[in-house]
């Protein structure tokens, strides 16, 4: 999986709140409202606000594919 830990600055708010949420690779069931686990492996990048959503969308494609390469490995 890939998880974001903060506050979404891309997303502005005018008030910002923590969050998290993870995308669980290549996983296709319905899990709301169920309890979740998750180990942090590795630290991939720190959070920043995009210019746009194209930008913030192909920048969570690379974090998915260095993920992918780290599980791999």
């Amino acid at each position: 999986s890939v998880t974001n830990v903060g506050v979404r600055p891309t997303f502005a708010s005018a008030n910002p709140h923590i969050s998290v949420e993870t995308h669980i690779l290549d996983f296709s069931h319905q899990i709301y409202d169920e309890y979740l686990e998750l180990r942090f492996l590795q630290f991939i990048r720190d959070e920043k606000k995009f210019e746009s959503l194209d930008a913030l969308v192909g920048q969570i494609k690379a974090d998915i594919e260095k993920a992918r390469r780290h599980s791999a490995s």
